[in-house]
């Protein structure tokens, strides 16, 4: 180190040091002398880095732009000069992100120049591994951001639209970005290795390819250095090809092309390609065909959903939509009537069901089996004859296997591949081989199965998405029930353990008789962005931001104005406050129905939200500075908090938590949070906002977003206001806003317009244009109101009237003037440091109990606790038990 050092009065962060006390060693010097032998696409490159890093990542606080430096440092270390070029630095990008993950998953970031110093030592093991759960979200783009910014030079890709309709197109029109090789037509006569796959350099077209051959002969062309040629099926520019599958009787081939949005049937017998579905997003990146039902899978990680459809696109159906987070590779075992599919969320695991989506359960995870036997599960693969499951896992570098019959044996399919594996996306195999594709070095990698060895490597200057390999081996067939007239099913036939399963798709309800579909009723059939206007409510697809073709709203009730909106999914009940009468309206969503009013003389609600597990309803009321609370069809109207409140304004409700949000915009601005009995408040949000007024809850991510009408500006953050951070600028007259997986919506009334934003690219999809001006906005969402059971679900918690439910237990609610035969009850805390209130004993207000100490504590007092009114005892709790030996 010519450069040397110096020594600084710093002090070590996190211990509030005296900076005259401690001394740091700053290699700034030396820093600078290596940065100036940088190449111009190195200096280039880690501009980008920062650029991501002040978007994306530096919030929360624990990468600093130090810790990004000096992993570039580490990356430059071990990577050539000559291979920073325009032309890879997609790979580099790659390399620097998966050196990044590893440092977080060690939990140490070694210095440069010391590299036995940990700068990630003074952070806590939950905030690095939430930076981990950023960095890999960020990262998982890492190979669409690497063909995008060389396709379109830094500018926005164009979408060319197809000539095909949104959704169905059973005449497969010929789709024009997209050219059939001369092999087309001819159909593909002998197995052979089937990839999709992207070209290297700017503007890179993405391809499907295809060498013709067994496993074996294209091994014995490598070892003697022939030449093994790849035809390529299929040519398209402007687009990204990643899932894959094929019906090898049919002489089908399917793909997916995440820029175009589409599924494609590829019949190279007849020489036609045509699309059968439009509407995926971005992240599709698992395909799995059942050959002997004939249907198509894929897994959408931007929706959190698995689609199933026929082989036309006629029907198709969201199979599986809840407790999703990030499912990629997927996988079909028809001979016993299963899917699997990898899920990359939270709990990185691969999960199965049966392919109607039913007995779903967990095959292995990290939470169970541990990181050492899973990380990052990428591409699938089974071999029906052992009956094992393989999976690529680009966190391990390696390929894993485990026995289907014998769940406890997992193994490790050939630890060698550790040493060459960058980035395994996807595998295959026959009979001989197994053949892994590694996304950043470009190859496809031979194993043999048989003494489980490497034994070459293909390289075609593409690099390789999914990857299958086309033989009748893989594809052996059986008679299906499915296959003779449907089923007897209307529309969707699957198979299933036990024969098979008719499903309807959607707008559709499967009849009693098991196989018959009629048209739904439902006002709201799947999952719908709901909005009003001036006069009416509307719906819109969720999907609507990678619609092919863009929809229009739907707006199928009049005569409303609806300023507040929610619902309640088991009930198929809508509930809004309309500005028209200054009531609280209900409607059931069924074709018919009408809205019933159920509070009248409300004209200042700002706000609505219901407790679907405790069945009340809360609004907010800016003239009356109050927030309510009734029963859901009106009765026992009570007002809940009126102290410390002076112009609330939206309000939301966590039922499963069972916390009240509520936000603010008085003098003192701000968003609190409190038992949704309106006990406990607590400031969540004080700091960073003037004039908060709409708000929503991110299920998914245990996160709040609200909207700032002053600064324009939307914010998230965590339920205790810890983890705050900005989220987008320049909204103007922002209105209503609500979260669908990935996706934040919200409606700008003077803009005339809904927008759709991405939460894990931190980019707008879509902003759509309404004929009318779009105002309060809810998502009739499936997957969130769970059903649960709770306190309040018998005898009405024995209350007269409201009963609440809390964490406490029930508390019941009167309305005023109070009823004789109603009791307010509130309950006192349960656990306290080193004791608890004695089991058995009821602590509503008025009771006395006992009190015990636990283990390794002993009482300091004796007697018993009175719980008062204001749900507190009538003692400081801490000091009721000391510890008395560790």
């Amino acid at each position: 180190m010519v450069a040397g050092c110096h020594i600084v009065p710093k002090s070590y962060p996190g211990e509030g040091g005296d900076e005259g006390l401690q001394w740091r060693l700053s290699f700034s010097l030396a820093e600078r002398t290596l940065a100036h032998t940088f190449t111009e696409k190195q200096r280039i490159f880690y501009l980008v880095v920062k650029k991501i890093w002040r978007k994306f990542l530096k919030e929360p606080k624990v990468l600093s732009s130090y810790h990004m430096k000096t992993t570039m440092f580490w990356v430059s270390e071990r990577t050539a000069t000559d291979q920073w070029k325009e032309s890879n630095l997609g790979d580099r990008y790659m390399d620097y992100f998966d050196q990044l993950i590893r440092f977080l998953e060690q939990g140490n970031v070694p210095n440069f120049f010391l590299p036995e110093n940990n700068m990630l030592s003074h952070i806590s093991k939950s905030e690095i591994e939430e930076a981990l759960k950023k960095v890999s979200h960020t990262s998982g783009f890492m190979p669409q951001l690497k063909v995008f910014a060389s396709m379109h030079n830094g500018h926005p890709p164009v979408h060319r639209l197809p000539r095909v309709a949104n959704h169905v197109n059973p005449q497969l029109r010929d789709v024009p970005y997209f050219k059939l090789a001369s092999v087309a037509g001819q159909g593909l006569s002998g197995p052979g290795l089937l990839w999709t796959a992207v070209s290297i350099g700017p503007s890179p077209p993405s391809h499907l390819l295809f060498i013709r051959g067994e496993a074996h002969d294209i091994y014995t062309n490598v070892s003697h250095n022939a030449t093994v040629t790849a035809n390529q099926l299929l040519t398209g520019t402007n687009a990204f090809l990643t899932g894959l599958a094929y019906d090898y009787h049919d002489n089908y081939i399917f793909t997916i092309d995440t820029v175009g949005k589409l599924v494609y049937r590829n019949d190279l017998a007849a020489g036609s390609i045509g699309a059968i579905h439009g509407g995926v997003s971005g992240r599709v990146e698992g395909m799995a065909v059942d050959w002997l039902a004939n249907k198509l899978y894929w897994t959408d990680a931007s929706y959190n959903w698995i689609m199933v459809s026929d082989y036309n696109g006629q029907y198709t159906l969201p199979l599986i939509y809840r407790m999703l987070d990030r499912p990629r590779g997927i996988t079909v075992h028809p001979f016993k009537g299963y899917l699997y599919w990898c899920d990359l969320g939270s709990n990185r695991k691969i999960e199965r069901s049966t392919l109607n989506g039913e007995r779903r359960e967990t095959i292995v995870s990290i939470e169970t089996h541990g990181s050492y036997f899973i990380q990052s599960p990428s591409g699938l693969s089974i071999d029906y004859a052992e009956n094992r499951l393989y999976w690529t896992d680009d966190g391990l570098n390696t390929v894993m296997s485990i026995d289907l019959d014998s769940p406890l044996e997992i193994s490790e399919f050939y630890p060698g591949l550790r040493s060459v594996l960058l980035l395994p996306f996807d595998l295959t195999m026959d009979q001989d081989f197994v053949v892994v594709g590694d996304f950043s070095s470009t190859r496809l990698w031979l194993i043999d199965r048989g003494n489980q060895s490497i034994t070459g490597w293909l390289a075609f200057n593409f690099h390789p998405i999914g990857v299958t390999y086309y033989t009748e081996w893989r594809q052996q067939t059986q008679q299906s029930p499915c296959s003779t007239n449907n089923g007897g099913c209307d529309q969707l036939c699957v198979s299933d353990p036990n024969g098979h399963k008719c499903l309807c798709s959607h707008g559709y309800v499967l009849d009693d008789d098991g196989k018959t579909c009629t048209v739904d009723n439902h006002q709201v059939p799947g999952h719908q962005i709901l909005f009003s206007t001036s006069n009416s409510i509307c719906r819109l697809p969720v999907t609507f931001g990678h619609a092919v073709v863009p929809v229009s709203e739907n707006c199928f009730v009049q005569d409303v104005n609806a300023t507040a909106m929610d619902y309640v999914y088991r009930q198929d009940a809508l509930y809004v406050h309309d500005q028209l009468t200054g009531s609280i309206r209900k409607m059931t969503l069924r074709e018919g129905e009408t809205f019933v009013t159920i509070v009248q003389g409300v004209s200042g609600v700002k706000g609505i939200a219901v407790d679907w597990l405790g069945s009340n309803l809360y609004w907010t009321d800016a003239q009356s500075k109050a927030i309510f609370v009734s029963k859901l069809n009106g009765l026992h109207v009570t007002k809940l908090i009126t102290e410390n409140i002076e112009n609330p304004r939206d309000i939301a409700v966590h039922s499963i938590k069972k916390i009240l949000f509520w936000a603010d915009s008085g003098s003192y601005p701000r968003i609190e949070k409190s038992m949704l009995s309106g006990r406990d408040r607590d400031v969540v949000v004080a700091d960073n906002t003037t004039s908060p007024v709409a708000l929503t809850i991110d299920y998914q991510r245990d996160r709040l977003y609200w909207y700032d009408a002053n600064s324009g500006m939307m914010h998230s953050t965590s339920f205790d206001g810890k983890s705050q951070q900005p989220l987008v600028a320049g909204r103007v007259n922002l209105f209503g806003m609500d979260v669908f997986q990935d996706h934040l919506f919200w409606t700008e009334p003077d803009q005339n317009t809904i927008t759709d934003f991405d939460l894990v690219s931190n980019n707008t999809v879509r902003i759509q244009s309404m004929s009318d001006s779009p105002e309060a906005l809810i998502v009739f969402d499936k997957t969130i109101q769970t059903e649960e059971s709770g306190p309040c679900d018998m005898f009405n918690g024995g209350c007269a009237e409201i009963c609440v439910p809390t964490e406490l237990g029930a508390e019941c609610l009167c309305s005023q003037p109070q009823s004789a035969s109603c009791r307010k009850v509130v309950r006192c805390p349960v656990d306290f440091y080193g004791g608890s209130i004695a089991p058995g004993c009821d602590n509503v207000n008025g009771n006395i109990c006992p009190f015990i100490c636990k283990n390794n504590f002993s009482p300091r007092l004796t007697g018993t606790l009175l719980c008062q009114d204001d749900g507190q005892w009538d003692t400081t709790l801490w000091i009721l038990c000391k510890l008395t030996s560790f």
